[in-house]
């Protein structure tokens, strides 16, 4: 009797203890399901929303850039593009996506280590689809339709893609586009980027970007349990695209084009500048660097090799030498040297020094002239026609190293000149501080100025910069900003003139002096011994002044800065040619080859007026 009764109360504790814990499983059971439904059931609601719903990024379609008179030089077209969502269910079996990226490469023609690599990367980025091609050939479209049922995940959408109908033409003016790195992208995000967006990367492209690129839309898609598409509405309203800001430039692409020519192989150079601009605006009307390169490669994205051929090449196509790259002005520096002399009263129109016999001897240094038979006796007006070297280094001499540094800074002349593209960078005024920082106090000497007075030694400048020195000499002594850009067109298609930058009153109380400089440069191209004859057009009378800038790696740099018409300016333009010897032979012709071309531009205008 006792031990069944020990029996029963063992077998009792055990039951409540049991009864207990079917409670506390009961009571864990209602608490999670309290915290999955009514504590936490928002939260749950949205994942299944999300995993139910997939968002999908609506382009906008870029901006267009048209020139001056409306004509488009950078549109848009569709392309079939290839994207891989990498968080597809089926990618969650072991070995999927390697096949997948394998079948690929095949088709696309791109290594799988690149195709890989972009997906992983994309993972850290995004939870949005990878596009691993734009601009799918018919075949590639074809050959991926085909294989569907091998290629989970992937998908064939439409997008605008970015499109230069002209080439090459004013390719660093426009830039290129790319795809968004990581720092653009956090710089960008709150302004509604994507981080698989393609944006400008140079030029107007990049200078405008923002409103160029136009605002993304988003819908979502509703897919199934296998993450494939059933249908676009989702449920939700789509936020739809908007179109990018339309820039309409300064550029003429008539003269555009004859620059472009002007500067092409007849000009016998691979590397060069030019740029044309308005005397009174800044209106760039052309720009022009050599070697140059095709904006479509970058595109539909760039392939390896091209790109490693651009970045590694001897010239250096992706640099804009008319902005980024600084040269001595060679003997364009003359009418800077004679502005500062004539205005210390050191020289009058009549002045006459120790004639040139090819040489000066300056100490125990003789410095040469470019005519080696000399120019005898000349007075300030034929020295700069004839661009003797030997009248202006004893010009240089007297004026001394800091005078000729304080007027180049009156005029501005190694300032960075606000143009609106990125990437400008200035140039060089070197004064006695900065020899002695350079060189030690007694690592220079007074010769160094008579370096300096004929554009050689330290001084640097951008053939931008240059234009603009022009451009001030020909308007009376107002420093003009370059610009590029001359309306937009918003996306309802309303246009906004933007206001030409203000000028600069740098140097107007030297009127007197700019007058002389100015019928010198008349008589450089025009008169009988003038150097710059070669750039002479019959019907437009062209200012000019030649220039040969010492290059310490080869053959001299040839320069030639104009400005047209003589007596009523409109153009200044700078032609520089690396490595091809005298401003006066190589450079005059160039600049020739364009003034006839503005010349007939001129007269065409005229024929409208009338007609009107």
């Amino acid at each position: 009797m006792f031990r069944n009764g020990e029996a029963d109360k063992g077998v009792r504790k055990r039951g409540r203890i049991l009864s207990v814990l079917i409670i506390l499983l009961f009571l864990v059971g209602v608490g999670r399901l309290f915290d999955l439904q009514v504590i936490h059931g928002g939260t749950h609601r949205q994942h299944g929303e999300q995993n139910r719903f997939r968002k999908e990024v609506l382009r906008a379609r870029r901006g267009l850039i048209l020139d001056r008179n409306d004509q488009v030089l950078v549109d848009n077209f569709a392309s079939f593009v290839l994207t891989l969502n990498p968080y597809s269910p089926e990618f969650r079996e072991r070995g999927v996506l390697v096949r997948v990226v394998g079948r690929l490469s095949q088709i696309i023609g791109r290594e799988p280590k690149r195709i890989y690599d972009s997906v992983t990367d994309s993972r850290r980025r995004t939870f949005l689809p990878v596009r691993l091609k734009r601009n799918l050939t018919q075949p590639e479209v074809a050959r991926i339709e085909e294989a569907s049922a091998e290629l989970p995940g992937t998908r064939i959408r439409v997008e605008p893609v970015r499109r230069y109908p002209l080439g090459d033409t004013a390719g660093h003016v426009l830039g290129y586009v790319g795809e968004i790195t990581a720092e653009d992208y956090r710089d960008r995000r709150e302004l509604g980027y994507e981080a698989d967006d393609v944006i400008g990367q140079t030029g107007i492209e990049r200078q405008y970007d923002v409103a160029l690129h136009g605002q993304n839309g988003i819908r979502y898609v509703e897919v199934d349990a296998y993450g494939r598409a059933r249908t676009f509405t989702g449920g939700r309203d789509p936020e739809y695209a908007v179109k990018g800001v339309d820039y309409v430039l300064t550029l003429d692409l008539e003269l555009q084009t004859a620059l472009e020519e002007a500067m092409g192989p007849s000009s016998g150079t691979t590397a060069g500048a030019a740029v044309a601009i308005d005397v009174w605006t800044g209106e760039i009307y052309a720009m022009v660097s050599r070697p140059t390169f095709d904006p479509n490669a970058f595109a539909a994205g760039i392939k390896p090799a091209t790109w490693d051929s651009l970045l590694n090449a001897r010239e250096r196509p992706l640099l804009n030498r008319v902005t980024q790259a600084a040269y001595p002005p060679g003997s364009v520096q003359k009418l800077l040297t004679t502005v500062a002399a004539l205005d210390s009263g050191l020289v009058r129109r009549g002045t006459r020094f120790q004639p040139c016999p090819g040489f000066y001897q300056f100490g125990d240094r003789p410095f040469g002239c470019w005519k080696e038979g000399g120019h005898g006796s000349l007075n300030l007006v034929d020295a700069i026609v004839q661009s003797c070297d030997v009248y202006f280094y004893q010009v240089g001499a007297m004026l001394r190293v800091d005078a000729l540094a304080r007027y180049a800074n009156r005029f501005r002349m190694a300032d960075v000149t606000g143009v609106d593209i990125p990437g400008e960078r200035g140039g060089l005024i070197p004064d006695s501080d900065y020899l002695t920082r350079r060189y030690g106090r007694r690592g220079w000497s007074r010769g160094a100025a008579l370096n300096i007075a004929i554009g050689q030694g330290e001084l640097l400048t951008t053939p931008l910069e240059m234009a603009v020195f022009v451009a001030t000499i020909a308007n009376g002594g107002e420093r003009v900003v370059p610009n590029l850009v001359r309306a937009r067109i918003d996306a309802e298609g309303r246009r906004h003139e933007l206001p030409v930058p203000d000028r600069s009153r740098v140097v107007t109380e030297l009127r007197a002096e700019l007058a002389l400089v100015r019928d010198a440069m008349r008589r450089v191209v025009g008169g009988e011994h003038g150097t710059g004859r070669l750039a002479a057009v019959e019907g437009l009378e062209v200012a000019g002044k030649t220039g040969t800038a010492q290059n310490p790696h080869g053959e001299d740099h040839a320069i030639f800065a104009s400005y047209a018409p003589a007596d009523d300016p409109h153009l200044a333009l700078v032609i520089l040619l690396e490595r091809r010897g005298h401003g006066g032979a190589r450079a005059a012709p160039v600049a020739g080859s364009f003034w006839r071309a503005y010349r007939d531009w001129l007269a065409e205008r005229e024929k409208v007026e009338v007609a009107g």
